[in-house]
């Protein structure tokens, strides 16, 4: 089917080349990434360093995986522990998948965004928060209205299917 199964790849990875969305950048004084599970298995929220990372979220990328059920809580507890409403979230279902879609938003607007889209979304989920969430419209705002190097194509719903 001119598919393979790549060992050792984490999901993370491949949504973040995927989506170009860095996981670490320079510029955008991001260099170092988290990755966290979302939810535990009692379905709660894990035990994390909650205000450590509402303290970093605006200079690391923390990559969270089984949360899409919690999404949520992990918002209003991040939010309650002071990080900034305006951080950053990427959302992506089926990374890498040709059914991959990607929703962009805030730490204070993914709630809704992913309300929006719930009935649809049927695929295995992780969201990245931190500056570098972001990066797809950097790229948008240097390439001045140009086609990026890479093709995306837009679905009709709006959402991207692939190219961020």
């Amino acid at each position: 089917t001119g598919e393979a199964v790549v060992p050792g790849v984490t999901s993370a990875l491949g949504a973040s080349a995927s989506c170009a969305v860095p996981l670490t950048h320079r510029s955008f004084g991001v260099n170092h990434v988290r990755f966290v599970v979302g939810q535990s298995k009692s379905k709660k929220l894990p035990e994390l360093d909650w205000a450590e990372l509402a303290r970093d979220a605006m200079k690391q990328t923390t990559v969270f995986y089984m949360g899409y059920k919690s999404l949520d809580k992990i918002c209003q507890c991040l939010l309650g522990h002071g990080a900034p409403a305006e951080t950053p979230m990427v959302l992506v279902e089926s990374a890498t998948l040709p059914t991959e879609r990607v929703f962009h938003g805030t730490l204070s607007t993914m709630k809704g965004v992913a309300k929006e889209h719930e009935a649809d979304i049927n695929g295995p989920v992780l969201f990245l928060m931190g500056p570098t969430a972001a990066f797809p419209a950097h790229l948008d705002k240097l390439a001045g209205g140009r086609p990026w190097k890479r093709l995306h194509a837009e679905t009709s719903g709006g959402e991207s299917d692939g190219g961020c």
